[in-house]
């Protein structure tokens, strides 16, 4: 097996004079973990191994600072709650718990062309499932700020783009495109939607695409905007839709209580001020842009679009996105997997986690609970294995996630159908990574 990190660049090219104490990270233990992908339950998983003392390394693609925009508000549920309290010590979940916003139960329904609520419930639909913990409504910056909390350097590595692994007898061996290699016992695809190591792994495990496209947006929670939108819509999960039905714009405000600031600085991560998260979603064609030109816009582009998509819309609701922050909103794909994850022969050396094995519409709230239950799962294996697992092992942790990652599927596209008309999956086309 290959050491933990090495250097392949060939003899010549410009990294090859590079010292090589900054090519190198420390050796560890032939059963480190690598995981891919410093998202939600890449850095859960860490948490827990990192709590258990068993080694790991996260192998991030992004430079710290250029994390992509993905969406604001988190919604943890039961089960996500769960599995941030089983694998973050205590002090880092007591610091979870404070930084997270107000939680507002209920539902209410506005129509675009009017401003006026038209139904309200005391509840955003059936119980939440898991344990009674929660619901908590966390920022996602500030959530992966408080999972990167006491990671070391040599623990955490950013600017490291995946290309393929290799497999050994006793292990495999990550390579990026610095020419640096990682090895280690076993190997975690947390990477994402567009997983490189799944497109190794398992290339016909493909995702599809919905349809759906969405803008994701954030507009400070101002006195300027508190005086021009409705009130009613600011009191909980809120969904406005015209009467043709597309595009729906869906919102939540973000209201921090006090000590919030204070555990955040706490935790190392910037505070966050009040803000009404928002996702303008619908089905492709409403967006009157074929697919390249939508994603290629700059932020202030993709602000501009969402006004002109509700350019009949009320002006009391267009205060919205006339007042959002330009600099924050991005238009994003959605897709999914089938709820019927495919059977594959596990293998002690290589598994998937979160997007990378199930992703789905994020209209139904569960995605990244359902990748934070994988990595509470993953690292309870791993630790009843002292660090190591075999195929049994792994096999059991896909097995059970295939059926929990089946129902959240499910109810994600039940509510990608009521939000934008996300297309049933027998109709989709295969996604384009």
């Amino acid at each position: 097996m290959a050491p933990l990190i090495s250097n392949n660049a060939p003899a010549g090219s410009p990294t090859s004079n590079t010292p090589q104490s900054t090519r190198r990270h420390p050796m560890t233990s032939p059963k480190t973990t690598l995981i891919i992908g410093g998202g939600l339950g890449g850095l859960c998983l860490a948490q827990g191994l990192k709590r258990a003392g068993l080694p790991f390394r996260v192998f991030e693609r992004d430079a710290p600072a250029a994390w992509r925009a993905q969406g604001y508000r988190i919604r943890v549920n039961g089960h996500g709650a769960d599995a941030l309290q089983r694998t973050l010590p205590p002090s880092l979940w007591a610091l979870f718990e404070a930084t997270c916003a107000e939680t507002r139960p209920g539902f209410t329904a506005v129509d675009a062309a009017t401003g006026q609520v038209t139904a309200t419930s005391a509840t955003a639909g059936p119980p939440m499932p898991g344990p009674p913990l929660g619901p908590y409504t966390a920022d996602r910056t500030t959530l992966r700020g408080l999972l990167m909390r006491g990671l070391a350097d040599d623990e955490l590595a950013f600017g490291k783009e995946f290309t393929h692994y290799t497999l050994a007898a006793d292990g495999v061996t990550a390579h990026f495109a610095d020419g640096t290699e990682a090895g280690g016992a076993l190997l975690v695809g947390a990477d994402g939607l567009r997983s490189r190591v799944r497109r190794q792994f398992q290339p016909a495990h493909a995702p599809l695409d919905t349809d759906g496209r969405a803008i994701y947006g954030k507009t400070p929670l101002t006195p300027t905007l508190l005086a021009r939108f409705p009130p009613g819509a600011l009191q909980n999960i809120t969904l406005v839709k015209p009467p043709t039905g597309a595009p729906a714009l869906f919102l939540e405000a973000m209201h921090f209580p006090e000590g919030a600031a204070a555990a955040s600085a706490q935790a190392g991560v910037p505070p966050v001020a009040d803000y009404v998260y928002w996702v303008l979603a619908a089905r492709s064609a409403a967006f009157n842009l074929p697919d390249a030109a939508l994603f290629a816009l700059s932020p202030a582009e993709t602000a501009a679009l969402s006004l002109t998509l509700t350019a009949d819309w009320a002006p009391a609701i267009r205060a919205l996105l006339e007042l959002q922050d330009v600099d924050q909103t991005s238009a994003l794909r959605i897709g999914s997997f089938a709820p019927a994850i495919p059977a594959w022969a596990p293998d002690a050396r290589v598994t998937l986690l979160g997007d990378a094995a199930h992703a789905m519409s994020p209209s139904g709230g569960v995605g990244a609970n359902t990748a934070l239950r994988d990595a509470q799962h993953l690292c309870a294996a791993l630790v009843a294995g002292g660090g190591a697992v075999g195929a049994d092992a792994v096999g059991a942790y896909e097995d059970a996630m295939r059926v929990y990652a089946r129902e959240a599927i499910e109810g994600s596209y039940h509510g990608g159908k009521r939000i934008y008309g996300q297309l049933p999956f027998e109709e989709c086309r295969p996604l384009e990574l």
